[in-house]
C-alpha cells in the first residue's frame, strides 16, 4: 500500500457510537465481567472442593470402607502374619523391588494375596484360564 501515509491513517475520519449507546454497551461489559468473576469463583470453589473429595476417596479406599466387608475375608493383618510367617526364600526376599517407580512381586506371592487359583499346567497347555 503505497498510497497509504501515517498521515492520511491519522486523518481519517472514525465512525463513533452516540455516548449514551456507548455508555450502555460499557454497563453491558462490566455486567458481563462481574459475572465472569462470579464463575471463576464457583468453579476455583468446586476445584478445591473436588481436591478434598479425592483425597476423602482415597482415606477410604485405604481404610476399606468404599464396599461392604465381606464376612469370610480375613483381616488384612491375619494376611499380613501369614505372610510373614512363611519361611523366607530367595524368592521372597525381591518382593518389593522398585523398578522405574512401579513394584514388582512374584506371581505366587500375588496371587495367593488375591486368593487366585493358579491355572494348572494341563490347563495352560490348553490355552484354558485358571479362576478363582
Amino acid at each position: 500500500m503505497r498510497n497509504l501515509s501515517q498521515a492520511k491513517i491519522l486523518s481519517a475520519p472514525i465512525a463513533l457510537a452516540p455516548l449514551a449507546e456507548q455508555r450502555q454497551v460499557a454497563r453491558h461489559l462490566r455486567d458481563a465481567m462481574a459475572h465472569v468473576e462470579a464463575v471463576e469463583a464457583i468453579l476455583a470453589e468446586a476445584k478445591s472442593r473436588l481436591e478434598d473429595l479425592e483425597q476423602s476417596l482415597l482415606v477410604k479406599a485405604f481404610l476399606g470402607d468404599l464396599v461392604p466387608q465381606e464376612p469370610c475375608d480375613e483381616p488384612a493383618s491375619v494376611l499380613l502374619e501369614r505372610i510373614r510367617a512363611e519361611p523366607s526364600t530367595a524368592e521372597n526376599q525381591k518382593v518389593a523391588r522398585a523398578s522405574f517407580g512401579t513394584w514388582a512381586a512374584p506371581l505366587g506371592l500375588l496371587l495367593a494375596l488375591l486368593e487366585v487359583q493358579a491355572p494348572s499346567p494341563a490347563a495352560q497347555a490348553v490355552g484354558g484360564q485358571g479362576g478363582a
